[in-house]
Order: C-alpha cells, then sequence, then structure tokens
C-alpha cells in the first residue's frame, strides 16, 4: 500500500463511519488527524525530493539521511493516525491497517534506528559526538 492509500482510506472511513449520527469525520478531532496525515506525508515527499535534487548534484548524504528519518517517522504517525480512525477495524489482523501499522513501526527500526539515523545526520551537519558524559571526568 502507498502513502497516499492511506489518507485516501482513513478519509473514506472517517466519511463512512457513523458515531452519534454523524460521520465520524464530522468531528474536529478527527477532521484535524486527518488534516495532520496529509501533512506529514506531503514534509516527508518534499524531503525525499530534496534528497533526489541533492544526489543528481552529488550532495545527497545528509539530505538522504534527513529524508529517511522524516519518512520513516511520517509513516509511522501516519499509520497509527490511520488504525485510530479506524477503530477497532485498524487494529485487528483481517483488515489491511493493522499490518500496514506494524510495517511502519519497523520502518523506525530497520536501516538505523530514528535514533541512529539523528547521530548519522548530526555528524554530517558537522556536530561532534559527545564523548564524556556531563559531570565525568
Amino acid at each position: 500500500m502507498r502513502w497516499n492509500d492511506w489518507s485516501t482510506i482513513a478519509i473514506e472511513r472517517a466519511n463512512s463511519r457513523i458515531q452519534f449520527s454523524q460521520t465520524i469525520g464530522s468531528f474536529q478531532a478527527v477532521s484535524h488527524r486527518l488534516v495532520d496525515m496529509e501533512m506529514r506525508l506531503d514534509a516527508a515527499r518534499l524531503q525525499v525530493y530534496r534528497a533526489t535534487a541533492a544526489f543528481g548534484a552529488g550532495r545527497a548524504a545528509l539530505p538522504a539521511a534527513m529524508a529517511k528519518l522524516a519518512a520513516s517517522e511520517a509513516l509511522a504517525a501516519i499509520g497509527i493516525d490511520a488504525a485510530r480512525i479506524h477503530g477497532a477495524r485498524g487494529y485487528i489482523t483481517e483488515f489491511e491497517v493493522e499490518r500496514e501499522v506494524r510495517d511502519a513501526l519497523g520502518s523506525l527500526v530497520y536501516a538505523g534506528t530514528s535514533d541512529v539515523q539523528k547521530n548519522t545526520i548530526a555528524a554530517l551537519m558537522g556536530i561532534a559526538p559527545s564523548r564524556n558524559r556531563p559531570g565525568s571526568s
């Protein structure tokens, strides 16, 4: 499933699921969650485009690391939001959302955890790693 599909499926669910005699998409909390999903998706996509352009210019290390971090973090957050919008259907294995969320959470770990990715980005930015903890001699 592609990222675009997640927000499309979540919007369809929000527009079809009825609670308290109205669609859940009409609730501000749900509509704001859908907006956040779309914004995360767009921000991650722009990071990937930026990394692609930098690759063509021969200086892709920092933009690529930032794009990987942005994409994996966005994917996990979007997946969790999609599961929330789907309610119980977002959690049980019979529906596709659960598997997608599980895979998205894996993206935070494989190919370097987000914390390790941040260390890589810091090093590429020229930030020296801390060798000693504060207060140690």
